[in-house]
Formats: C-alpha cells, sequence, structure tokens
C-alpha cells in the first residue's frame, strides 16, 4: 500500500508460503517478549535468539547487548527496540570470514525497527589483511538470503567491516528512514534480488556505494535519500548498478562529496524519474539526526512512523569519524580528518549561563535553542555528575545542551601545562558521553576555550587533539571555540595576531567571539571586524568553520553598563552582517541579565529578526 507519499511500512503481502508459513502459525502474531540486557551471562546472543526463536514481536529495552555470535532471524517476526537499544558486537570477537552480525535465511515477513546496531569495527580485527580487509565478508551487518518481505526502518547502523545490507536471491525488501554511518563498504548491496525500497535514508559512504545493484537484481528503487561520504574517506559512488541485468531508479536523492553520484560498470539501466512512489521533499543534511530516530519505542501496528524529522540538531551529520586505536595515546589525537560539517539550515540560538529552570525559560522566550552552564568546576566526575543533570532540564525543557566540561579541561592545562593529562582527562570525558546515550542525544556540542588572554598560541596544539577526540568518540558534536576581543589587544589587525594564533581548522568546527562593548573604557563593537581579519591569517575560512557571535546581554557588574534594547539590537545584527550564522548571548544570569530583564530580551528578539533577514530566512 502506498500512503502520504512514502512507502507504508507494510505495503508488502504476508502471504507466506512453505516453511515459513508452517513457522508463522505456530505462534501468534501478536505474542511480546520483552527483553533486557544480562551481564550474566555476559553476552546477549543466546536470549535474542531464543526469543525471536519462539516468534511474535521481540522488543529490546534502553540498553546494551553484547553480541559475540549471530542474530538470527525468524519468520513472521519483528525486532525491535527503544531508542537507546543497541545491539553491539563484544571487542576482539575475532569472527571468521563470512560470518555476519545478523543474518536471515530463506525468512519472510520479517521486520527490525526502531534501535541502534553497533559493529564496533575499531576493537574488532578482520584477518584478511591489515590494509585490504574491506569489503571482504567480515561482520556484515544484514546478510540476507532468500528473504522475501523484510522491512528495516527507523534504524541507527554503523562502524562495520563490510557491506551494512546485503541481500542475495531475495525480494521485496523495505529499507527506509534509517541512518548509516562507517560502513566498510556498501552501505546496500543487491545480487539477484528484486523489488528493493531505498527510501528516506541519510547515507554516509565509506569504501565504495550508498546503493549498489549487482547482476540479475531490479528494480531497485533508491528514492529521497541524503548520500555523501564520510569525511575520512573519499568514498566511490552514491548509486552504484553493476552488469546490464541491473536496473536501478534513481529519485530525488540528494547525492555530494563523492567521486560519482552514479556509477554504471559493465553496463545496467539507471534511471531517472519513473519510480512508482512520489517522493518527498529530498532529505538535507540538517535531517540526518540520530537523536530523532525512533523518538518513541516501535511498535508493531500496520504503520510506519512519519519520516525523520529535520530538527536543528544532529548526533550524526558530515562530521568527522576517525578509526585509530581506542586508546589515550597521542594516536587517539592525531587526525586528518577536517572540520565537522555544520548543515547551512543550522542556528544555534542560545545563552551562557542558563542551567536553571527560569533561564532557561528566558532562552526559549528569545527563540532560543541551546544552552550552557559556563565555568563548571570541581573533579571530572563531579562535573560529569552537574552535566548529566543540566542536560536533563534542557531536555526537558525543549534545549539542547552545550557541554562546558573541555573548557574547563583546558583552564587546568594552563596551570600546569601537562598535555598527556589534558589528552587523558579529555579521552576520558569523551567516552562517557559515547557510551551514555541518554546524555549524547542532549548535547550539540562542547564548548573549548574562554579567556585566554596570556600564553597566546599554546592552545593551538591542545585544541586540535582535543578536537580529534571528539571526532572520534561523539562524530556530530561541534568542538566550539570561543574567544574574547574584551581586553589587551588593541585596535588593529595586528593587535589581535598573537591572540588569534591559538586557532587552526583542526582545532575548531566553530568560532565564537566574545566582544562587550557597552561600558566606560570598552572596547568599541567595531573592533570585531579586526578580529576576524586576524583570524583569517590563521586559515580561518567562514565557509569552513562557521562564525558565532556572542553579544553582551547582561551589564550593573565587572564595569559593563546595562544595554538598552537598541544596544542589543544594534550588536546582534552587527554579528550577523559580518557572517555569523549562531548567537550565544552572555549572559542570562549575570547582573541585569538576559532572564530579568525584559528590555535586554526585546532587544535580543529585534537583533535576531533583523539576522534572520540576513540569512534569508
Amino acid at each position: 500500500m502506498i500512503t502520504g507519499g512514502r512507502v507504508s511500512g507494510r505495503f508488502f503481502s504476508f502471504l507466506a508460503i512453505g516453511v515459513c508459513l508452517l513457522a508463522v502459525s505456530t505462534h501468534p502474531s501478536w505474542a511480546k517478549t520483552v527483553l533486557n540486557p544480562t551481564t550474566c551471562p555476559a553476552t546477549n546472543t543466546k536470549q535474542i535468539n531464543a526469543a525471536l526463536k519462539n516468534g511474535g514481536v521481540v522488543h529490546l529495552n534502553a540498553g546494551t547487548y553484547l553480541i559475540d555470535g549471530t542474530i538470527v532471524l525468524n519468520c513472521g517476526t519483528t525486532l525491535e527496540g527503544d531508542r537507546g537499544a543497541v545491539i553491539k558486537v563484544v571487542s576482539g570477537a575475532n569472527w571468521p570470514q563470512g560470518k555476519s552480525i545478523i543474518s536471515g535465511t530463506n525468512v519472510k515477513n520479517v521486520r527490525i525497527t526502531g534501535f541502534e546496531i553497533d559493529g564496533n569495527r575499531d576493537n574488532n580485527t578482520a584477518p584478511y589483511s591489515a590494509s585490504n580487509a574491506w569489503g571482504h565478508n567480515y561482520y556484515i551487518m544484514f546478510a540476507l538470503s532468500g528473504a522475501t518481505n523484510v522491512e528495516i526502518d527507523n534504524m541507527y547502523l554503523h562502524d562495520s567491516w563490510d557491506d551494512m545490507i546485503n541481500a542475495v536471491n531475495s525480494k521485496n525488501l523495505n529499507i527506509h528512514d534509517n541512518i548509516f554511518r562507517r560502513p566498510g563498504h556498501d552501505i546496500v548491496a543487491i545480487t539477484n534480488t528484486c523489488s528493493t525500497y531505498v527510501t528516506n535514508n541519510c547515507m554516509r559512504v565509506f569504501g565504495n556505494s550508498g546503493a549498489r545493484a549487482n547482476k540479475g537484481s531490479g528494480p531497485m528503487y533508491v528514492i529521497n535519500n541524503n548520500i555523501t561520504r564520510e569525511t575520512n574517506d573519499t568514498g566511490y559512488a552514491g548509486i552504484e548498478v553493476k552488469t546490464s541485468s541491473a536496473s536501478v531508479y534513481n529519485c530525488n536523492n540528494t547525492i555530494y562529496n563523492l567521486p560519482m553520484s552514479i556509477a554504471l560498470v559493465s553496463g545496467g539501466t539507471i534511471h531517472t524519474g519513473g519510480c512508482p512512489i512520489s517522493p518527498a521533499v529530498a532529505l538535507s543534511a540538517s535531517s540526518c539526526n540520530v537523536a530523532d530516530l525512533a523518538s518513541t519505542s516501535s511498535s508493531s501496528s500496520d504503520t510506519t512512523s512519519g519520516s525523520t524529522s529535520s530538527s536543528l540538531f544532529t548526533d550524526s551529520d558530515d562530521s568527522d569519524s576517525s578509526s585509530s586505536s581506542s586508546s589515550s595515546s597521542d594516536s587517539d589525537t592525531s587526525s586528518s580528518a577536517t572540520t565537522a560539517s555544520i548543515p547551512a539550515s543550522l542556528h544555534i540560538i542560545g545563552g551562557f549561563n542558563a542551567s536553571k529552570d527560569s533561564e532557561m525559560v528566558a532562552v526559549k522566550a528569545i527563540g532560543g535553542n541551546t544552552v550552557m552552564n559556563y565555568n563548571t568546576s570541581g573533579t571530572l566526575s563531579s562535573m560529569q555528575t552537574r552535566l548529566v543533570s543540566m542536560a536533563n532540564r534542557a531536555s526537558n525543557n525543549g534545549l539542547m545542551l552545550i557541554d562546558d566540561i573541555p573548557h574547563q579541561l583546558l583552564a587546568q592545562y594552563k596551570e600546569d601545562w601537562d598535555l598527556n593529562k589534558l589528552v587523558s582527562n579529555m579521552t576520558a570525558h569523551v567516552k562517557y558521553i559515547a557510551a551514555n546515550d541518554s546524555v549524547r542525544s542532549k548535547i550539540l556540542g562542547y564548548y573549548m576555550i574562554g579567556d585566554w588572554h596570556t600564553d597566546l598560541g599554546k592552545a593551538k596544539t591542545a585544541l586540535q587533539k582535543m578536537t580529534a577526540l571528539i571526532r572520534k568518540y561523539t562524530p556530530g558534536k561541534y568542538a566550539i571555540c570561543g574567544v574574547s576581543g574584551n581586553t589587551g589587544y588593541g585596535s588593529s589587525v595586528s593587535g589581535y595576531l598573537d591572540f588569534a594564533s591559538n586557532f587552526s581548522p583542526a582545532g575548531c568546527d566553530i568560532l565564537g567571539v566574545y566582544l562587550y562593548p557597552w561600558g566606560s573604557g570598552k572596547p568599541p563593537m567595531t573592533n570585531l571586524a579586526n578580529i576576524l581579519e586576524a583570524f583569517k591569517k590563521f586559515d580561518w575560512n567562514i565557509n569552513e568553520t562557521p562564525f558565532m557571535g556572542m553579544p553582551q546581554s547582561y551589564g550593573g557588574m565587572y564595569g559593563y553598563s546595562v544595554p538598552s534594547a537598541a544596544q542589543v539590537e544594534k550588536q546582534t545584527k552587527y554579528f550577523c552582517q559580518l557572517g555569523a550564522k549562531h548567537m550565544l548571548f552572555y549572559d542570562f544570569r549575570t547582573g541585569t541579565n538576559a532572564a530579568t530583564s525584559s528590555t535586554i530580551q526585546s532587544g535580543i528578539k529585534a537583533g535576531l529578526k533583523a539576522c534572520k533577514q540576513i540569512w534569508g530566512e
């Protein structure tokens, strides 16, 4: 059935025959088994397989399900999970060639939906050879053979050594509304397989192609997908058609940053248009959001959820993912990856020092979406405890959170200049975030540096190492470098060169500048242009590392006067005129501020209105 311009989650016919008909008849289709992760035994392979063998619906509650063997699909079953449910291959699995994570042989009427699968490739080796393991049948995520009526939807699939979904001699496959990251070869590859729908997916190519039709395959309908490469790999093609007996329909896909959008190898047919479904608006990069997938528990109803929401916030976008070892040595922090890609539609709007509910309400009132608690202090463990509490509070108020802990770690580094200690603490912290799904999904990025008025230039290497760790363990989270233009530099470009020497494209994903002009003897707002020119001397490119404005939204303390609405509006607009795409106001707690002053709030709203006009919105 086709509904609303999309493939219905149950458009397949469920007329099972042969062996599967007998299997389905042995259990009621409404039967439901609910599982929780177990640590005794240490892995969950047997309990998941036993539940699937019993049939019906198998539901995975939130948690990590370590597996040391293949999950075997059964006819007429649904494997679903909470958003926080993760099936993860154990480290050091040492699987032989041909062993897959999930297999379905001669299965019919199967659905897999709503959770995450982590192939854990960084902690597993493929013994084919160290340099040529990719694409040689190690750790395939889904291996389907002779399968009929299989639906894979609303999943987050990542870190495999080979194909994500490989189907042979199968038919009626519906793969939709998924996010694919770090495959080892193709994302979806079919051979002698017909009637395959690949729709509304976000696909990050590593090694080969996004969707590939081999001999005897077709039609394969590739519709309304966003396909690009992982930034640490060139990839090959968005869609590959191999041999003259393969046929693919290409409709309304967004394919970019790949050597080829379409690759025809040894013949094959590619149709542009003519798809049996009227596609929705093509997915943009900002639509590829892990946090939006399966935000509620999956169900076994006869309709699928709507398309992936195009929220501002992304857990996995065009960001960098390095695959070096998991130690905290320098090999962990050396990365040739470029800065994380920031979607053009993303505007971070929010405030410093907004950790209380009343302050968060004020951020929402200005149209904000992000908060940060500035100058957190204490041990790493105590700061992480407060971070969890604040992330939950922000989420309850409909906001995302910027993590200030890296800023504090860098401040400690400035006291002892112990780079190894900094790297060790930063590694521990980003691993903590990566392992904590409930926190990771609520964090937009990390605040990396604040006031650094002395020892100029000495933060550069530290920022590069910290950002490499962010990209490795929490790809898609932004490294935000905030720097002060307030004191000690003068009004010329040359006066800011030492100050700007901490910057490098490898050390920052977003460049934020704060300059507070309202008060006696304070630097003029026009100094901002010279500050930005100074950063350009150190390879800052606003198109690659977006600019975040940090206007003054407080007064009555530290020699700053309370700005008028007109002054706040003027400064906010000026930031945007110089290219700012993001705005983080300082602050919502100090003195007379954006949370307590309706005058300041009105100035912020007017300034943001002017910015939206500059942004063409």
